[in-house]
């Protein structure tokens, strides 16, 4: 299993710009691998097949699905195979008066949730997010070799 622990990622006045910015006008899936955390990714995992990935904001809210894995959700719902993006994605753009909201890996890894960290899982790692009071906003991203049907 490979997690990795990355601590101020971002430059401030990109971080700051995120943090301001409408996060409902990012798009859910981009074509290519342009993105400053892939960029950071990719001293740490092969991105040279990434066809476009896909991202979405956890804006005081959790996964609704509880301890999961990232998936391909097309590909599990029609024919029930398993199909995992090159690795997954976890930035944490704002934390504010946070009680809980740590990450849960599998084999009992539990990661704070900081501003500008970010976490980089391997394919097939199983994760969820503690309850929590406070503000937390994270960008999870999952760039893919191919690209995906939409459900």
């Amino acid at each position: 299993m490979r997690v990795v622990i990355l601590d101020n990622v971002l430059p401030i006045n990109l971080l700051k710009d995120w943090q301001e910015e409408d996060i409902s006008r990012v798009p859910e899936w981009t074509h290519g691998d342009q993105h400053p955390l892939i960029e950071a990714a990719r001293p740490y995992y092969d991105t040279s097949k990434i066809r476009g990935f896909e991202t979405w904001f956890h804006k005081n809210t959790r996964p609704t699905s509880g301890f999961h894995y990232d998936r391909d959700e097309y590909a599990y719902a029609t024919h029930k195979t398993l199909r995992f993006p090159l690795c997954s994605l976890i930035f944490y753009i704002t934390v504010e008066n946070l009680e809980g909201g740590e990450l849960n890996i599998e084999n009992n890894i539990k990661i704070t949730p900081k501003e500008n960290r970010l976490v980089i899982l391997a394919p097939r790692i199983k994760h969820g997010v503690e309850e929590f009071k406070g503000n937390r906003t994270s960008l999870n991203i999952n760039p893919w070799e191919r690209l995906l049907k939409a459900l």
